[in-house]
């Protein structure tokens, strides 16, 4: 595998608060997979179809296609 590294990137990162968050990341999936009608509609559906357009991409060699698709990926877990 090949690193590809972008000729510039812009991004903002903003940090609201340096306080410890009142719910973690992990315990904040938890209560998402357990509460949310959307979760299986996207891990069934969505995520699928998604990284069948990712993986087509990478092997076509179509980085316009890659880039557009991975950037509507909101979190890492949908790439997992």
């Amino acid at each position: 595998m090949r690193l590809i590294t972008p000729v510039s990137c812009d991004s903002d990162i903003f940090q609201v608060s340096g306080k410890k968050k009142h719910t973690g990341s992990s315990e904040g999936m938890q209560n998402s997979v357990k509460t949310s009608e959307l979760l299986p509609y996207r891990a069934k559906h969505i995520i699928p179809k998604r990284m069948e357009m990712i993986t087509t991409a990478i092997l076509d060699k179509d980085f316009k296609t890659f880039a557009e698709e991975t950037i509507k990926v909101r979190t890492v877990h949908e790439l997992q």
